[in-house]
């Protein structure tokens, strides 16, 4: 088998140019096909048809009003089933995303809460986004490398001490992760937001958004596993245990 590849632009100086990667296999792409199934109260299963990996996926709790509303979801993934950072080996929430520099690569790496993770390259900002929070403020950007045209921007202050990263979507949704781990989402377009609470041990304390409603996560004290999620809504109150 082979691929034919032609270009209006060749010549003696001009040539095919293959670049071979390497894609971290832990974690839900879009770009990777999975086989599904309904798994009771721990959600959908889903695997992975290259790795066989195993991933679980669960909605918690979702806003009843209009507008941009709290939407919160638990994920498994079967490579981190020996980490526990708080809601069991393997569990995250969707809130549990974290963003970093790699110190020798220059790299602006985003792992997500399945676990996946994006790998972000400098792109100038005129090539790479028309949003005007970046462009009218002349920004250094770097360009998702999943095709999701996403946007990360860094500001950097006290050498690399106190570092504040932010995402920007191609509509207009902004991620600002505060000490690398995600602390506000807003939506540009209707200036509502979510404001993502953490506690002294770097888990998720409480989510809370534009209009008041909550979900708030207690933990066991002995255990430091969580307990129950309280929501509060301007509607009603309930315990997820």
């Amino acid at each position: 088998d082979h691929m034919y590849f032609s270009s209006e632009e060749y010549g003696a100086t001009i040539g095919p140019n293959v670049l071979v990667g390497y894609q971290y296999t832990t974690g839900l792409y879009n770009f990777w096909t999975y086989h599904s199934a309904p798994v009771g109260d721990a959600g959908t299963a889903m695997i992975n048809d290259f790795t066989g990996e195993l991933n679980l996926v669960r909605n918690d709790y979702i806003g009843k009003h209009e507008g941009f509303v709290i939407d919160l979801g638990m994920y498994y993934s079967e490579n981190l089933k020996d980490h526990n950072i708080g809601y069991g080996l393997g569990w995250r929430t969707n809130f549990d995303s974290h963003a970093t520099i790699n110190e020798t690569t220059g790299e602006r790496i985003v792992t997500n809460a399945s676990g996946s993770k994006t790998y972000f390259e400098y792109v100038p900002a005129e090539f790479a986004t028309d949003e005007p929070l970046i462009r009218d403020n002349n920004l250094t950007t770097y360009l998702a490398d999943d095709g999701s045209r996403n946007i990360l921007v860094a500001h950097d202050y006290d050498n690399d001490q106190d570092l504040e990263i932010i995402i920007y979507t191609p509509d207009r949704m902004r991620s600002i992760y505060d000490g690398n781990r995600l602390a506000r989402i807003e939506n540009l377009k209707t200036e509502q937001f979510l404001v993502i609470h953490h506690d002294a041990y770097d888990r998720i304390e409480k989510v809370t958004d534009f209009y008041g409603n909550y979900v708030s996560f207690e933990y066991n004290l002995t255990t430091g596993n969580l307990e129950y999620q309280l929501v509060q809504d301007r509607k009603s109150t309930r315990l997820n245990s």
